[in-house]
């Protein structure tokens, strides 16, 4: 399949959508599917385009030969642009991900492709698409968009489609025990912004701060402030590349940054972190982010007090233990497998590319999420939704009975579903389910069906399911693998030999 991304970077947009699509490219490339970048000339840098040739991206560049077209008339243009380069490199799906493109453009362009996917934040204004993909995580978020999409469009919503760097599931997650904090990270943005930047930098200089090692990534545009050059303290260090970027923010006990896409990096690691947004649409996930405290909101940037920064750096330095227990919850909101979610959503794994092995410890959170699905939920015989650490010690208590044998289904790696089977007296009490983003494709049966296979070796004996009567995709997934069944009110009850 030949992939394009039709996405701009600027001071004033920003780097994060560009980094976002290029970790989304990553994953689709490893799966051998056709990538290409389109870029307006304007809103790309010379340091984005030989990343993109780094990672062996193709590109093509949009130009306006007249910059004094009208912002209708741009839209008109660009689209046109794009089109003739979509049919020129014959592409099959095009994704989106700009602030600019409106609704006209992506029906005019959607004529050209096969699928067109839309990655959004701000949920306000109407789009023309197949797929669209928002990672915010906000009150009502799964709703944010029913008045703004076409009645065919699929949307994955929610912070488990944030699109992080693939790398980052190499890294392990550091267990921060120490009661100290011993380090700080700090990143705000790779555009500039020096007031922001000046302020924590006067703050962190301080005796107070001495011994507590801080590392500031302010970008290459700050090479030439003479002021940062002037530490007082010598932990304080000062970066101008991001090449050390993830070790330096991994070694944190507690970070300082920005609302946009390094708060997501933040939750993934487990980072207590403060955080002001320094763009209007960062403020509604900033605040809903604080009301669960998986962050401590300091403000919007242009209302910051040096002083009252300050007192809360000290106040969260002084209860760093209480914010790393909640901080540990953003990891079941944050798991880092976003870019592969989606990329499973736009390039389908073969059925034959299925496995199923036993769960680990680090499949606690994948299970979470899968029980607490608004669609398993509603299946469920007790609807409630769990909470995590009710969830973990369930979990953990459960992976080491020797009464119950839980496996997990991959998708080329991807953990897509779970399998368990619960010993009771002369019988296993089967239960299972699968990730949103495959259901429909028919696995249902492949999960079980390798379930047990597996679970014959261990411990052959009569299969028991409990399914509700409103449930008929399980029904008839039971019914087509063989199971007998006795009808009980509202409980269905599946027996197997």
């Amino acid at each position: 399949m030949s992939i394009a991304f039709r996405v701009d970077r600027s001071k004033e947009i920003g780097s994060g959508h560009f980094y976002r699509c290029l970790n989304l490219a990553k994953v689709l490339k490893s799966k051998k599917e056709k990538i290409r970048f389109i870029f307006q000339k304007n809103y790309f840098s010379r340091e984005n385009k030989k990343i993109l040739l780094k990672n062996k991206i193709k590109f093509n560049e949009i130009n306006f030969k007249n910059s004094d077209l009208s912002k209708k008339k741009k839209l008109k243009e660009d689209s046109s642009q794009t089109t003739k380069i979509l049919k020129k490199n014959k592409i099959d799906l095009l994704v989106v991900d700009n602030y600019k493109i409106n609704y006209s453009w992506e029906k005019t362009v959607k004529k050209t492709v096969k699928k067109l996917f839309v990655i959004d934040d701000l949920a306000n204004r109407k789009h023309f698409c197949d797929i669209l993909v928002d990672q915010n995580y906000l009150h009502n978020f799964e709703k944010r968009y029913n008045k703004y999409l076409n009645k065919n469009c699929k949307t994955y919503l929610g912070p488990l489609y944030t699109i992080l760097d693939p790398k980052f599931l190499k890294n392990k997650i550091r267990i921060r025990k120490d009661k100290k904090v011993k380090n700080i990270f700090i990143f705000f943005s790779g555009t500039h912004k020096p007031k922001i930047v000046n302020i924590f930098y006067k703050i962190l200089n301080k005796k107070k701060f001495k011994k507590i090692k801080i590392n500031f990534i302010i970008g290459n545009s700050f090479k030439k402030n003479n002021k940062l050059n002037k530490n007082k303290n010598k932990n304080f260090k000062i970066y101008t590349s991001s090449n050390n970027f993830v070790s330096l923010m991994k070694k944190a006990d507690l970070a300082i940054g920005a609302g946009g896409t390094n708060t997501w990096e933040r939750l993934f690691y487990g980072i207590p972190s403060l955080v002001t947004c320094l763009s209007e649409n960062q403020r509604l996930t900033c605040n809903y982010l604080n009301k669960k405290k998986l962050i401590q909101y300091l403000g919007y940037h242009k209302f910051l007090k040096a002083r009252l920064i300050e007192k809360k750096i000290v106040r969260a330095i002084q209860n760093i233990n209480f914010l790393r227990k909640n901080s540990l919850i953003g990891r079941s909101i944050v798991d880092g497998k976003g870019s592969f979610r989606i990329s499973e959503v736009i390039s389908p794994s073969l059925e034959k590319n299925l496995t199923l092995r036993k769960a680990k410890a680090d499949d606690c959170i994948d299970y979470f999420n899968w029980a607490n699905d608004p669609h398993v939920r509603f299946n469920s015989f007790k609807s409630k939704k769990i909470k995590f650490l009710k969830h973990k010690k369930w979990f953990y208590e459960k992976i080491k009975s020797k009464n119950s044998f839980l496996f997990v289904l991959e998708a080329n790696k991807l953990p897509i579903g779970q399998i368990r089977f619960d010993r009771n007296k002369d019988n296993m009490l089967i239960d299972y389910s699968l990730d949103s983003i495959v259901r429909g494709r028919g696995w249902g049966s492949k999960l079980i069906t390798l379930g047990l296979n597996k679970i014959r070796r261990i411990k052959p004996s009569l299969i028991l399911a409990k399914v509700k009567s409103s449930n008929h995709p399980s029904i008839s997934t039971f019914l087509k693998l063989g199971f007998e069944r006795n009808n009980f009110g509202e409980k269905i009850y599946f027996y197997k030999f």
